[in-house]
């Protein structure tokens, strides 16, 4: 290692524009050139950046620090921020190294009493000075904690119909739901064992709701969750004994329609479709029935749909009329069939 420092011995300033690139790197050029002169030229490999998790070693300098707030006041987040309103701000506050780092522990703690090192006072004046004649606006760290999410702020509710312990004999479920808050409630959210199928928005929280076909028969957790307008939130639950059989398969023919025509210069043609309740299908079998021989061709098959959108490839078909069928065989064992006409010409 070389490295070059002049100035004066007395402590003198020296003369203006006499700085390092001017006086010390030219001698420092110098030197290593003549004592590299007989030595091979090596490349370096670039290395592998290091992130230390602290913005400021880590080269942010637009996020020295980051804190978690509440993200519709601004304010520090609590225990009771709800998860999804709690998001992670930077903050480029014009300070020192000395202020995020102790030099003694450089990716340790950041320092409860930066004033403490002995060069800090120093350090943060030239940041100071510096950050006045660039005119940059001093944005403060919040120091007041989310005071709109709240015990007090956060909404009871109780489940008047259906009764804990009811059976439940269709799938056309009315609910009917109590729920009060200082902020007023602004809707409410259904969900059997954890997954929500359904929400009524604005009073009364009450009206039929359809309990879709990937929830079986038998006994189930029934939750209603009612929220205020800055996501305060409290649950209440119940058992329901469901009963019903499953639903339609609520098919949406995206590609053909119900008694469209398709020309025989179409084929290969791609048969898409949209099941909204796509996770109560454990499989489907795609087929085209010809109405004229009564044959019967499987296009194709699914199994565990992981998408609403689906869609198989019709290969070829002779002329005629046909019977598209969509067979579904459901989570709790039950099969279902939807079908359009068409005819291919």
């Amino acid at each position: 290692m070389t490295g070059v420092w002049v100035g004066n011995a007395s402590g003198k300033e020296m003369k203006a524009g006499a700085d390092g690139s001017r006086i010390a790197a030219p001698i420092w050029n110098a030197y290593m050139r003549r004592v590299l002169e007989n030595v091979p030229v090596e490349a370096f490999n670039a290395p592998v950046p290091v992130e230390t998790g602290k913005p400021v070693l880590d080269g942010q300098k637009q996020t020295q620090v980051m804190i978690k707030v509440d993200s519709i006041t601004g304010k520090l987040a609590t225990e009771n921020t709800p998860a999804e309103l709690i998001e992670e701000r930077g903050f480029g506050i014009p300070h020192s190294i000395l202020f995020f780092v102790d030099k003694n522990d450089p990716r340790g703690a950041v320092p409860t009493d930066p004033a403490s090192d002995p060069m800090f006072a120093s350090w943060e004046a030239g940041v100071a000075k510096w950050a006045e004649k660039q005119e940059i606006e001093i944005e403060e760290l919040p120091t007041e904690y989310d005071d709109i999410h709240v015990p007090e702020n956060m909404p009871t509710v109780e489940i008047t119909a259906p009764r804990d312990r009811d059976t439940v004999t269709s799938r056309d479920m009315f609910v009917s739901v109590n729920a009060t808050s200082l902020r007023g409630v602004v809707r409410v959210t259904f969900s059997l064992d954890g997954d929500q199928f359904s929400e009524i928005s604005g009073f009364p929280f009450a009206r039929t709701i359809f309990i879709p076909n990937r929830f079986g028969k038998g006994f189930h957790t029934l939750t209603a969750t009612a929220y205020d307008d800055v996501g305060n939130r409290g649950s209440t639950d119940i058992t329901i004994n469901l009963t019903a059989d499953a639903g339609p398969l609520g098919v949406e023919w995206l590609n053909p329609h119900d008694s469209q025509v398709i020309d025989g210069y179409q084929f290969p043609y791609t048969l898409s479709f949209r099941i909204e309740d796509y996770r109560s299908i454990v499989s489907l079998t795609i087929s085209a029935i010809s109405l004229s021989g009564g044959s019967e061709e499987i296009i194709g098959s699914i199994d565990n749909p992981p998408l609403q959108n689906m869609s198989v490839i019709w290969n070829n078909a002779s002329s005629g009329r046909y019977r598209l069928r969509i067979e579904a065989r459901l989570t709790g064992g039950d099969a279902k069939i939807e079908e359009i006409m068409v005819t291919v010409r």
